[in-house]
């Protein structure tokens, strides 16, 4: 899973989701896998 979520999100994307809640973090994580589906 890691290694897709480096493809999808970029750098800075990533620092908002280190300083995200786990909340909005899971619900992150759910629009990625949609997105993973999509393609």
């Amino acid at each position: 899973m890691r290694k897709t979520l480096a493809r999808t999100i970029t750098l800075k994307q990533a620092k908002e989701l280190i300083g995200m809640g786990d909340e909005k973090f899971r619900e992150m994580m759910e629009e990625l896998k949609e997105l993973e589906r999509g393609r």
